[in-house]
């Protein structure tokens, strides 16, 4: 009884929102390797704004995924994201930014981006944190905290 309300309560919930639900189906098809229909399943719901979906696209276009690869596309649509407060998005934009993919290398934009993700205990962003400080890129080298950052990731 208690599983079938809770699948009810789900379910009341998706209806509620059709673009939570596309965007959940669109992970579903993602993580099963069905990109074309992720992608279309997250296409409108990135047109709406969902932040998840752009993420999702974002994701589509750097790796060219059931679409051709586009670091530019990518990190546009990862900012968008960023900007609607998806910590992910901001994390992978700011690699991008330290590596120069898809954008200019910029050193300070990507320990700006980095450093929130980072402090709620992304591990990516840890990483990547970590790395400019190991190689003192876009700040004064600082082996300790670099070392602290991978340890925390």
């Amino acid at each position: 009884m208690r599983r079938r309300a809770a699948v009810l309560a789900i379910l009341m919930s998706l209806a509620a929102s059709p673009a939570a639900a596309s965007v959940e189906l669109g992970q579903k098809s993602y993580e099963t390797g069905d990109f074309g229909q992720a992608r279309r399943l997250w296409e409108q719901a990135a047109k709406g704004g969902d932040a998840r979906a752009k993420f999702g696209m974002g994701l589509l276009y750097l790796r060219g995924l059931g679409v051709a690869r586009d670091p530019e596309r990518a990190a546009a649509l990862f900012r968008a994201a960023a900007d609607r407060g998806h910590g992910k998005a901001a994390t992978m934009l700011g690699l991008m930014f330290a590596e120069g993919q898809g954008v200019a290398r910029d050193e300070a934009a990507a320990l700006r981006l980095l450093e929130r993700p980072a402090a709620q205990g992304d591990a990516d962003a840890q990483y990547g944190l970590g790395a400019l400080y190991d190689d003192g890129r876009g700040v004064a080298a600082d082996p300790a905290r670099a070392t602290r950052l991978y340890q925390a990731a």
